[in-house]
């Protein structure tokens, strides 16, 4: 999955640099790769002590085959 997101510099130096860093509160866009498809859908994440929460471009909740998933936070 690629959760696209806000991607800005880190405020902590890393190794001499400023490192990016990826809010993962807030809403947007989403693209669910599963069996060789891919799938419009939204994120939200309200607070940055829940969960965030996939639905489809139809509002319904974003189903998910059992194990883990992968996720990409990209700019």
């Amino acid at each position: 999955m690629i959760q696209h997101t806000v991607v800005r510099k880190s405020q902590f130096i890393e190794w001499g640099a400023l490192p990016p860093y990826a809010e993962s509160t807030g809403s947007g866009t989403a693209l669910v790769l599963r069996d060789g498809h891919s799938y419009q859908a939204r994120w939200s994440r309200p607070t940055a002590d829940g969960g965030t929460t996939f639905t489809t471009a139809t509002g319904q909740p974003m189903k998910f085959a059992p194990g883990p998933i992968w996720v990409v936070l990209a700019p």
